[in-house]
């Protein structure tokens, strides 16, 4: 009878080396904030975790946070590789002195996650540098990690890293590199489930949400750029540049702009066949990847977003489309300044920012205009004395638009539809 006992306890500690930890009894859902930035988006309900980076002064952002029931405090170390062991004893003392912070502003910090981009090969070391940060951790301060998807593949010896920590988080973009036609990573229930699950710890899946653009070429030249002055978005490219539409496997669009002939945006100067590709996210793609992760069940907790808006970033599907909050259009107005008659700057809100084909609006006023400034690059016009209209091209690639100065002899209001 003894001997069987001992296989059975032989048996049970064979099955990956770590603790096990209770089921988790709740699905979350989570934000990065990433950069210092959060940017205007805003939600029904609180989140129920946002993973904030800390900012270089080791506290958290002074910038207005997204409401969320619980926050991670996140250490990116952007050198590659693992840490020198000696800098695990840095950690503990700026988690006390954040914690201490947080509890002043009466911010429920639960933990912090260490962003460590590890190589496979080196996992044994990792290991150890995290054993040693948790040591130096204030008791019941929760120790979360994001992790390469190349570490779950066989014989690779994660089981010791995950051994150190409360929850992993995987994530499931860029993990061909960030040079190919696609950002997203499939999220697929019967690949990556058993892998996770069998360490008996949470995990939370990382899905990304936001958009890229590279500078593209069709004879690639030594020393031309490979990176563009500033974001652009499609709508800045116009009528010389011809594009190609793919929907690649994982919900994602890929849009490539290339100048028809030799011409300028802003101060970047494209030659003909140069141009601009955005791979963009979608909201049915982001859910679709949320909903293939809850299928994973057993320690799966839940999913975090890859990222919060920033204040104006456009390249990304905003919360309130993920979790199907929509935004009603909207004309939002600005005092222009002008003395002898009234001059509002006219702004379009919550537009569809990547319909695949042209979208157009009619903007009333409530009295005739004098005239109208526009100041886009898309097409407005004063077709009546109180009506703006504008065509929007395909996949614009903005929310928020803005259209020109109204000048009236008297105070207007404005409202706004979609003419399909």
């Amino acid at each position: 009878m003894s001997s069987l006992l001992c296989l059975i306890a032989l048996l049970c500690a064979c099955g990956g080396g770590v603790n096990k930890q209770p089921l988790p009894t709740t699905w979350t859902t989570g934000y990065w904030v990433w950069g210092g930035q959060s940017g205007p988006a805003s939600l029904a309900k609180p989140l129920d975790a946002a993973y904030v980076q800390v900012a270089q002064d080791e506290y958290l952002p002074d910038k207005k946070l997204p409401a969320a029931q619980a926050y991670w405090a996140v250490y990116r170390f952007e050198s590659q590789g693992v840490p020198e062991l000696a800098r695990a004893s840095e950690i503990p003392p700026k988690v006390e002195r954040l914690l201490t912070e947080a509890r002043r502003q009466q911010l429920n910090v639960v933990g912090i996650q260490l962003d460590i981009d590890s190589p496979t090969s080196r996992l044994a070391d990792y290991a150890q540098f995290l054993a040693a940060v948790k040591k130096g951790l204030a008791p019941g301060t929760k120790l979360s990690i994001t992790a390469l998807l190349d570490w779950f593949r066989d014989g690779t010896g994660v089981e010791a890293v995950i051994e150190q920590v409360d929850e992993f988080v995987p994530q499931f973009y860029d993990a061909g590199g960030a040079e190919r036609e696609v950002i997203a990573a499939k999220v697929d229930a019967a690949k990556w489930g058993a892998r996770f699950n069998r360490f008996g710890k949470p995990y939370r899946i990382g899905i990304s949400t936001f958009g890229r653009a590279k500078f593209v070429s069709d004879h690639p030249r030594p020393g031309e750029p490979t990176t563009l002055y500033r974001e652009v978005t499609p709508l800045d490219l116009g009528s010389e540049f011809a594009r190609e539409t793919v929907h690649n496997d994982v919900g994602e669009v890929v849009l490539t702009y290339r100048a028809m002939h030799e011409t300028s945006v802003d101060y970047q100067r494209f030659q003909a066949g140069e141009g601009v590709q955005f791979v963009v996210p979608t909201p049915e793609g982001v859910r679709a990847a949320t909903a293939e992760a809850k299928k994973m069940g057993g320690y799966a907790a839940g999913v975090v977003y890859f990222r919060w808006p920033g204040e104006f970033e456009s390249l990304l599907v905003p919360p309130e489309e993920i979790f199907g909050e929509t935004k009603t259009l909207a004309v939002e107005t600005e005092d222009g300044g002008c003395v002898a008659v009234k001059c509002v700057d006219v702004v379009l809100r919550h537009a569809d920012r990547f319909a695949p084909g042209v979208v157009r609006y009619r903007v009333r006023s409530s009295a005739p205009l004098d005239y109208f400034l526009p100041v886009e690059r898309i097409p407005v016009r004063l077709a009546a004395p109180d009506v703006v209209e504008l065509t929007v091209p395909p996949f614009a690639g903005r929310d928020r638009l803005a259209l020109g100065r109204a000048v009236s002899s008297h105070a207007v209001i404005f409202t706004v539809e979609a003419v399909r």
